[in-house]
């Protein structure tokens, strides 16, 4: 014997056969489905409404770098690589040297302090000694260019090598970026200089520099 669906409600059939039941939703499941809908509406308003609020809330601009403390005397190395014909040997080989495996040299350094002024703007201009009793021209900057807000630094620096016995002058374009670390503010730039084209002679020039404490 099988037993009736007591969760179906039926409705009075029809004078003509066949007398099947009209299925409609289970019964007592109605309010339940009404009273669900009502609350996600609800949630979803109130979220939209969250949303609103944080879009209508103005951006904080972001903290802005104050270029011209970077203004000061910045000490390190000038790192000398070979990069054409000529050798990187010269009276002036730092004896700190990178060696490559076998003894073949790979870089030469030597000390040196480049004075920088900046401006608010990130424009700077820079004043090099390689030597402690070099005497510095302040109409003649040895470097310019300018440092961006994220701290890329883009530098020409002006240099006059002797070829072949005849003074000219070469422009280097220096990139790299400064940094804030543990051990204080940093730059590093490098950059390729072509110092004598006729003779085949270029070097990858790298500067490392940290500030000097006051």
């Amino acid at each position: 014997m099988r037993l009736p669906n007591t969760r179906v409600q039926r409705t009075r059939s029809s004078a003509s056969p066949p007398h099947s039941p009209l299925t409609r939703n289970p019964l007592g499941r109605g309010w339940c489905s009404e009273r669900l809908t009502t609350a996600v509406a609800v949630v979803l308003a109130v979220a939209g409404l969250n949303l609103a609020c944080q879009s209508a809330q103005p951006t904080q601009p972001a903290t802005p770098v104050s270029l011209d403390l970077l203004t000061g005397e910045w000490v390190g190395t000038l790192g000398t690589r070979q990069a054409g014909g000529c050798s990187i040997f010269g009276p002036d080989l730092a004896d700190n040297v990178g060696r490559m495996p076998g003894g073949v040299v790979d870089e030469s350094r030597m000390p040196v302090t480049v004075l920088l002024k900046v401006e608010s703007d990130g424009t700077l201009k820079g004043w090099e000694k390689v030597r402690a009793d070099a005497v510095l021209d302040e109409t003649k900057p040895r470097w310019l260019g300018t440092i961006s807000k994220d701290l890329e630094v883009w530098v020409v620096k002006r240099s006059e090598p002797v070829c072949d016995g005849h003074e000219r002058e070469a422009q280097t374009e220096l990139k790299g970026h400064a940094s804030e670390g543990k051990t204080g503010d940093s730059i590093e730039v490098s950059g390729r200089e072509y110092s004598c084209p006729s003779m085949g002679c270029s070097f990858v020039l790298t500067y490392r520099l940290t500030r000097r404490s006051q």
